[in-house]
Parts: structure tokens; C-alpha cells; sequence
């Protein structure tokens, strides 16, 4: 693995002579990354952000697992991006979470340039008190026999706001794509919001496509069985918000970064 990093930038270049290799930590200072894995080469990448700036590259058969933890701290703002370019047969795994802020923002961006492209996108916020979070995901289907698979969800404590806007293009010569898309978003309280708008825009004609969204109050029904076995409300609620986000922590692969983030989640 190629390093070069300057006080603005931080470039990788990962080869296939760079296997077995450790997670690659990327450095919160404010910098933008730049990561280009090589054909059939595999990399693990990983950091824990504040404004960042990420573009990613990935040459044919080449496999990226990318886990941004993005916080803002008490009352702060920060804006993320990603924007990623995929070459044939490659995989890309991207997993963003966030603890919130005043106002915390993330741009995704992936264009499936060659055939047999797979990406697999995930999104968590986790919000209380006035933060608020937005994602804005944008998946190009540009060559035929692309996959992509999203995933993202919120949970809404007191007064806090959660946002998502994802939107799937498969342009016309992209047939037998695969593409799917799904927010969902529990609200704990009353006066928590959520904004979803999924997203769809085809313009080929053989193609496997769907996206939802789903919004609601944490169920009440659940916690009084819960509380029927003894269980405090506090405790019962914990336990469901529990359950609701472990899929989404389930996506990421890599066991020790699957631990450390479910431990800043208080889940493990």
C-alpha cells in the first residue's frame, strides 16, 4: 500500500501485493482522502470524521469495506461526502453513521461504470434532543448487470430530525440491473420528525427495482409485553431500539470494526 498525505489531502493506493493488510485509519483533520484500490486488490477503510471529503476509486474486481463514523460533538455541524467510481465486477460496502449535531450533512455519490458492479450502502442516524441529520444518497447504474442494495436507518429521540433523500438512476443500456432502496425510521417521543424520499428514475426496460420507506412510533404493544416480564419501560425501550438497528450494524463485515462501532452505539 501506497501513503501520501499532506497537510490537505490524504491519497492511498492499495495493490493486491498489499494483502493481508490491517484496517486503513483515515485521519480526521479536516482533509479530504483519496482511495483507489487497484484491480483485484481488497481493502478495509475506516475513520472517525468530522467534515470530510472522500473519493474512491475502484479498478476491475477490486473490493472496498468503508466505515465513516461522523460526529459533530454537542451543538456542532459538519458536512460529509463521498463520491465513489466503480470499474467492472468490483464491490464496494459502505457503511455511514451518525450520532447528530445541530445540523450534520452527508453526500453519497456512485456511478456503477463497468458491468457486474456491486455496491452495498448502509446509513444509520442516531438523534436526540434538537439534532439533526440529513443523507443524500445518489446510485448511477451506468453499465448492465449492476446491483446496488440500500439500507439506511434513524432513530428519533425528543426533538430531534432525521432526513433522507436517495435516488437510483439506471440509464438505458444498463439492463439487468438490480437495484433496491429502503428507509426506515422509528421515532421514541412525540415530537420527533423524519423526511424520507426514496427514489426511482429507469430508463431501461429489463430491470429488478423497488423502493419504500417505513415511519413510526416505537411500539407501544411490544413494550407492555416487555414490562408484563418485569422489565422497566426504560429498559424495554433500550432493548427494541436495540433490535431495530442491529441489521444495519450486521452489514459491516469486518468483526473488530462491527464491535467498535456497535460499542459507540451502546449496543454492545
Amino acid at each position: 500500500m501506497t501513503v501520501e498525505s499532506t497537510d490537505k489531502q490524504q491519497m492511498f493506493r492499495i495493490s493486491r501485493r498489499s494483502m493481508p493488510m490491517a484496517v486503513v485509519r483515515l485521519v480526521d483533520h479536516g482533509a479530504s482522502a483519496v482511495i483507489h484500490v487497484e484491480a483485484g486488490a481488497e481493502a478495509v477503510v475506516a475513520g472517525i470524521l468530522s467534515d470530510s471529503s472522500v473519493e474512491v476509486i475502484l479498478e476491475e474486481g477490486a473490493k472496498l469495506e468503508l466505515v465513516r463514523v461522523v460526529e459533530a460533538g454537542p451543538g456542532g455541524s459538519c458536512a460529509s461526502r463521498l463520491v465513489v467510481t466503480q470499474a467492472k465486477d468490483s464491490v464496494l460496502r459502505s457503511f455511514y453513521v451518525t450520532h447528530g449535531g445541530r445540523m450534520v450533512s452527508d453526500d453519497l455519490s456512485v456511478t456503477m461504470a463497468g458491468e457486474g458492479a456491486e455496491a452495498f450502502i448502509n446509513g444509520l442516524h442516531d438523534l436526540s434532543g434538537s439534532e439533526r441529520a440529513d443523507s443524500h444518497t445518489h446510485v448511477d447504474h451506468a453499465a448492465p448487470s449492476t446491483t446496488s442494495n440500500q439500507l439506511y436507518k434513524s432513530i428519533v429521540r425528543d426533538q430531534a430530525c432525521s432526513g433522507f433523500l436517495g435516488r437510483i438512476l439506471v440509464r438505458r443500456d444498463a439492463q439487468l440491473t438490480r437495484a433496491y432502496q429502503l428507509s426506515k425510521n422509528m421515532i421514541v417521543g412525540a415530537a420527533g420528525r423524519v423526511e424520507a424520499r426514496p427514489q426511482l428514475e429507469i430508463f431501461a426496460d429489463d430491470v429488478k427495482c423497488s423502493h419504500g420507506a417505513a415511519i413510526g412510533q416505537i411500539d407501544e404493544e411490544q413494550i407492555f409485553y416487555l414490562q408484563a416480564r418485569g422489565i422497566a419501560r426504560a429498559a424495554a425501550v433500550d432493548l427494541l431500539v436495540r433490535g431495530f438497528l442491529q441489521d444495519v450494524l450486521g452489514q459491516i463485515r469486518h468483526d473488530g470494526l462491527r464491535t467498535e462501532v456497535g460499542q459507540r452505539l451502546g449496543l454492545l
